[in-house]
């Protein structure tokens, strides 16, 4: 009499993603053809028992970009992993200078899922320019009243119209509309106003 049957626990949801708003600001900053690395203890688990690592890559408000996964084959007396993965060829995303970036590693144990902490980076800015048109927030070559509209749809929607440079052009260190109304200005009166970064 009174004995309760112990509820099951919960099996954890492992496609939830991490709160991106407490995600702190990284100060990293790898070059666009960087290979992201991670090393990985097993904490006392067989090398036997891992199956499969693999890397999860998004942007830096949480939208997945790329993914890869593979095997792993590991010596019986390894006690821990290195996973290296390369953007462009491996998950299959071309990493923008001036963009963040979040990423996430895993890898499987005995039918187990384990993931890393999320990490963020900004990819770095080339060091002899820009090899794109500053202001050329819709990537067709030119820079008008329709790269402003962009700009101002991204700060709105931010997954939806992604950009690809920097564009903080009032230099207040963040992306916001008036970087668009300032773009907008510099379009109609190219004399009159400068844009941060040209």
């Amino acid at each position: 009499t009174g004995y309760e049957e112990p509820e099951e626990p919960e099996e954890p949801d492992i496609t939830v993603l991490a709160d991106w708003s407490e995600l702190p600001a990284s100060s990293l900053v790898l070059p666009t053809d960087a290979i992201l690395a991670m090393r990985t203890d097993l904490w006392g688990a067989s090398a036997l028992d891992v199956e499969r690592g693999g890397i999860e890559l998004y942007t830096s408000s949480g939208v997945m970009l790329g993914s890869y996964e593979e095997i792993l084959n590991l010596n019986s007396v390894d006690t821990f992993v290195i996973s290296q993965y390369e953007c462009v060829s491996q998950i299959g995303v071309e990493l923008y200078p001036g963009v963040s970036y979040v990423y996430r590693m895993y890898i499987d144990i005995a039918g187990g899922r384990y993931y890393s902490y999320f990490c963020s980076f900004t990819a770095a800015l080339p060091e002899t320019g820009p090899d794109y048109l500053v202001g050329d927030m819709d990537n067709n070559g030119t820079v008008d009243s329709d790269d402003a509209i962009f700009l101002l749809r991204h700060t709105l929607f931010s997954d939806d119209f992604l950009i690809y440079q920097p564009a903080d052009f009032d230099g207040d260190g963040g992306v916001s509309s008036s970087d668009a109304v300032l773009l907008l200005n510099y379009v109609l009166f190219p004399g009159d106003y400068q844009l941060n970064g040209q």
